[in-house]
């Protein structure tokens, strides 16, 4: 069951913080803006997994291995949709970008792909069991209303498809603000 707060989902210091991004290389509004301006380190590791990505004529040389980034079909790294990038930025505290749409724009639009979503929840898990099964086994996923506000998907939809994907006896809880913003749908 996903549990419901209204608290600022940037505020915690324990959990891994799962958020949408758009796969062309910006972190420029809603939470994703919020992640950048708070935790640098999750915003380059995106950034540097788009640089290195073959959409982009500037690579920066930075090696695959080196980047943290779970690719969708091969080893290469890609910004593709249901890919993520990671980043521990406290001790307890890690930050998942999920690619969970291609644009972004404010026009009413939904931009949000649903079976990404799901991607994204499956890898993050997976990478989770990679880390340390045993230490990261009671870290919370902690997220907003993912891939529904500015990217203009169903809440409903985003729900059953976290409740479907993420075990039972892992804690999930959803973060909510008092006032949606006006211009996120």
């Amino acid at each position: 069951m996903i549990e419901i707060l209204k608290a600022d989902l940037l505020s915690n210091t324990r959990g891994v913080i799962v958020h949408g991004c758009n796969a062309q290389g910006v972190m420029g509004s809603g939470v994703a803006a919020g992640v950048r301006a708070r935790f640098p380190e999750a915003y380059r590791v995106y950034r540097e997994a788009y640089l290195a990505t073959g959409m982009n004529p500037i690579t920066h040389g930075i090696p695959a291995g080196e980047l943290n980034v779970m690719a969708s079909s091969d080893s290469r790294c890609h910004l593709e949709l249901g890919t993520i990038t990671f980043a521990k930025v406290m001790p307890e505290l890690w930050i998942v970008n999920g690619i969970t749409q291609d644009f972004y724009g404010r026009n009413a639009q939904c931009f949000t792909n649903y079976d990404a979503v799901e991607q994204v929840f499956a890898r993050t898990l997976e990478l989770l069991e990679a880390l340390d099964p045993n230490a990261q086994a009671d870290l919370p996923l902690l997220f907003p209303k993912i891939g529904a506000g500015r990217g203009g998907g169903e809440w409903d939809k985003i729900a059953a498809i976290i409740e479907a994907v993420v075990p039972k006896n892992r804690r999930k809880v959803l973060f909510v603000v008092d006032e949606e913003p006006i211009d996120c749908r």
